[in-house]
């Protein structure tokens, strides 16, 4: 990968903050590593590494270089385009910057809701909060909150489908 390219990954990490997906597939061949690195988990029989990713720290992947081959091979609509040669730089950046002041909403929303368990994927907390009851006599701020959620996920899942998730996903 070329260093803006590398760069740009570097700068996102939404793939792997658990932003974008819940969970990562594993391959058999792997989890001895990724045990002793972050750990995994099995669903349906199948090896998973849940998102957000234990080995993804203060914005760098610390397990970069034997990180799994699901995060190896993913690349990005955003990604893509830059490789490609159909987008520059700033223009991926600002896609980037959009999706996170989207996912800020949503974060702060969720947080006024009672859904502020971090450890968990954002389409875990968002369902959580959306499968909540609505309380006429909650607070306006939570009826508030409730209304944006619903607002803004729409503009999240369309973003995020069109440009950072993969038709494909590993």
């Amino acid at each position: 990968m070329a260093p803006a390219e590398a760069h740009l990954c570097f700068e996102c990490g939404l793939c792997c903050d658990g932003s974008l997906f819940a969970d990562v597939m594993l391959q058999t061949a792997e989890l001895e590593s990724i045990e002793q690195q972050v750990g995994y988990e099995y669903r349906d029989g199948n090896p998973f590494l849940q998102q957000p990713c234990l080995a993804y720290r203060q914005g760098r992947c610390q397990v970069y270089e034997n990180r799994p081959q699901g995060c190896r091979s993913y690349e990005c609509q955003v990604l893509c385009d830059l490789k490609e040669g159909r987008i520059k730089r700033p223009e991926a950046g600002q896609q980037i910057h959009q999706l996170r002041a989207i996912i800020e909403i949503i974060n702060r929303c969720l947080a006024i809701l009672g859904e502020t368990d971090l450890t968990l994927p954002l389409s875990h907390r968002i369902e959580s909060a959306m499968g909540q009851a609505w309380d006429l006599n909650e607070p306006q701020e939570k009826q508030e909150a409730r209304e944006e959620l619903q607002q803004i996920v729409p503009e999240f899942e369309s973003l995020a489908g069109e440009r950072f998730r993969a038709v494909d996903i590993p």
